[in-house]
């Protein structure tokens, strides 16, 4: 599947799957930067640098992203 970016965001992060939902409509944190996603059943973490991004994305993690410039 090929990688793409988010509709309407200033930022060039690659996606396979943009979830409709918020990091805070997700469930509690779990540990700091982690929350538990009840209904996909997967753990996601939240990033704020593109190093974090691609950490977890090689790992097959799912990630939220927190950047002031990206409009998301």
């Amino acid at each position: 599947m090929p990688l793409s970016s988010p509709p309407n965001t200033t930022c060039d992060f690659p996606f396979h799957f943009r979830c409709p939902y918020r990091w805070e409509e997700l469930g509690p944190e779990t540990t700091q930067g982690l929350r538990y996603y009840e209904v996909c059943k997967k753990d996601v973490h939240i990033v704020s640098t593109r190093a974090n991004f691609k950490k977890y994305a090689e790992l097959g993690h799912c990630v939220a992203v927190r950047l002031p410039k990206c409009r998301w």
